[in-house]
């Protein structure tokens, strides 16, 4: 769960940049020689598609986690390292799983309410 949590914030943080992405080019359209915010396609593209795709990834991860958390009632033990405490390790998850779930609800907002 801690690398697919990881990928779905990566996904989150370019719903992010696609989103002032495309509120950059909204606004600057009005000028005649604007030519886009980011000048390497590829890269913008990159962006557009994790990012869009994000909603779906996250509606993936949330549900992969509730039905580990509701069907798997003993943890699942995980090695621990000599530099990194098991604590921090399920620390650093949990925070990852709450911004996860915030950005899914920004993302609801951002797909479903806003025109």
């Amino acid at each position: 769960m801690r690398f697919f949590s990881k990928i779905t914030f990566i996904c989150n943080c370019c719903f992010v940049v696609a989103v002032i992405l495309r509120w950059v080019e909204n606004t600057n359209k009005k000028n005649a020689d604007f030519d886009g915010a980011i000048q390497l396609q590829p890269l913008k593209s990159t962006f557009v598609v994790l990012g869009y795709g994000a909603i779906f990834v996250n509606v993936l991860f949330l549900i992969s986690y509730l039905f580990v958390k509701l069907f798997f009632k003993k943890p699942v033990k995980v090695q621990q390292q000599i530099l990194i405490p098991i604590a921090v390790k399920q620390s650093n998850t949990n925070a990852l799983i709450w911004i996860n779930f915030l950005f899914f609800i920004a993302q609801i907002y951002y797909f479903f309410f806003t025109t």
